[in-house]
């Protein structure tokens, strides 16, 4: 009785060791999943169209609301009436303009706004107001010129999305370590999954190592962007203007929606694996039956 217990203490010592180390492994595999998905989520994001896939309807909404109060307030103490900025921003101008000033700072790295067409528009509208109250529009000519360049300048300035000169050159930092990280990551994986399986006698036995690890980068992913949802901190950050507090928060959503998706995945291929584990453990008790 006492040679039978030494001789499962000795039996089992090996393989808790395997365990552990194969639970180490998964753990490893695991986090290189979860970096891999992080890098790309990151490279996705800060690439330009995504950006501009952001600037959606109800940030332009707002940000002609500002761009229109601001122009009313600049307008309201010079006596001219305010009606002269009728018909000078239209929605289809601002979604051109700021989609361009996004592309044009990705592309370029700087972008001049062409005002051409409001200066035009909005200097009609005044000369044709001081003709109405009997004023030679000649005789204010530089008073004109400074009030719609000063409206001009209200517009440039809103058009502008706060910091994002940064977003090309983090994408162009990201970019320039892609296929280092690639390699590293697919490396690394590949050694700690070998390693998973390599432990064990039968494949069905290390494999399920893959299954935890699958199971283990679809939580990970899918928990701190949830939690982060649920809590809602970075709603309430009150970033001004409220245009691109309203693009930051439709930005982070998004990143987390990526997150989810490769959450969504991770955890399909986990559910793969288990069927390929139930499978390989089948095969192995036909194969003892048949012995």
């Amino acid at each position: 009785m006492k040679k039978t217990t030494r001789n499962s203490r000795k039996q089992s010592a090996p393989s808790s060791t395997k365990n552990l180390a194969s639970f180490i492994f998964s753990f490893l595999l695991s986090l290189t999943l979860v970096v891999v998905a992080v890098f790309f989520v990151a490279n996705y994001s800060l690439s330009r169209n995504y950006v501009v896939s952001k600037i959606d309807s109800d940030y332009l909404r707002m940000l002609s609301e500002n761009v229109y109060n601001a122009a009313v307030d600049y307008t309201m103490p010079t006596g001219v009436d305010v009606s002269v900025l009728e018909g000078v921003f239209t929605e289809y101008t601002i979604q051109e303009d700021v989609k361009n000033y996004v592309k044009g700072t990705f592309d370029e790295g700087t972008f001049e706004l062409d005002t051409t067409d409001i200066h035009n528009v909005l200097k009609t509208n005044v000369d044709a107001f001081l003709r109405e109250q009997g004023i030679d529009p000649a005789t204010e000519t530089k008073a004109v010129e400074d009030y719609v360049n000063e409206i001009c300048s209200i517009y440039e300035d809103r058009i502008k999305l706060p910091g994002i000169n940064y977003l090309p050159r983090f994408s162009k930092l990201l970019k320039s370590y892609n296929l280092y990280v690639i390699i590293g990551a697919v490396l690394f994986a590949l050694i700690n999954l070998f390693l998973c399986v390599k432990l064990h006698s039968y494949l069905h036995r290390g494999f399920r190592y893959v299954v935890y690890s699958l199971s283990g980068a679809a939580l990970m992913t899918f928990a701190a962007p949830f939690v982060a949802y649920m809590n809602g901190f970075y709603k309430n950050l009150q970033i001004s203007p409220n245009y691109f507090n309203h693009f930051i928060v439709t930005y982070i959503e998004s990143i987390f929606g990526q997150l989810f998706i490769w959450a969504g995945v991770f955890l399909v291929l986990s559910i793969l694996s288990l069927f390929i584990v139930a499978t390989l453990r089948k095969n192995v008790a036909r194969k003892k039956k048949r012995h």
